[in-house]
């Protein structure tokens, strides 16, 4: 549904739930929320299959960006990973591909159509086991993001000892 609080969300949850509380290696794990930006203005300006495209064609770049990883659907235009050991630079690597891919597939020449992605990223290890705080966290990140002009991408570390965020934006 269109509050993200389908069949679909509960899965992904229940799914990423417990590989975070199975997660024994050190290596750095990340819940990230992705965001495409301004996706009703491109639904008002070009149509719902033309949005309906640029949502299919982002969901192929999460699978090709990110293939072994969980990747779910959790609102109309978000989607939620939980993206095992890989390492910062690696995690920027990726994020910056999976935004400039959105950006290349659908540039034109007189500059109408600018489609782009916000990306809210909760970096974690295998001491934090709480999905609910990662979550929180990866939609404040997600809010910085939005804060800082969308288009980018932006990392909170979250440790088991972290309190909650004070800002989000899924929940506005």
């Amino acid at each position: 549904d269109k509050k993200g609080t389908g069949l679909g969300l509960s899965i992904v949850k229940e799914i990423i739930n417990d590989r975070i509380r199975l997660n024994i290696s050190g290596a750095e794990s990340y819940l990230v929320i992705c965001d495409v930006d301004n996706f009703k203005s491109i639904n008002d300006e070009h149509g719902h299959m033309f949005g309906d495209a640029v949502l299919c064609f982002f969901a192929e770049e999460l699978k090709r960006i990110f293939p072994d990883e969980v990747i779910g659907r959790i609102g109309g235009d978000e989607f939620l990973l939980l993206v095992e050991n890989h390492t910062r630079e690696e995690m920027d690597d990726k994020l910056q591909e999976l935004n400039k891919s959105l950006n290349a597939r659908y540039k034109d020449n007189r500059g109408k159509i600018q489609i782009s992605s916000s990306i809210g990223v909760a970096a974690f290890d295998k001491d934090v086991k709480d999905y609910q705080l990662l979550f929180k966290w990866a939609d404040y990140s997600l809010y910085q993001v939005k804060n800082m002009g969308k288009a980018n991408y932006y990392i909170s570390n979250v440790y088991s000892y972290s309190g909650l965020p004070d800002s989000s934006y899924l929940s506005n």
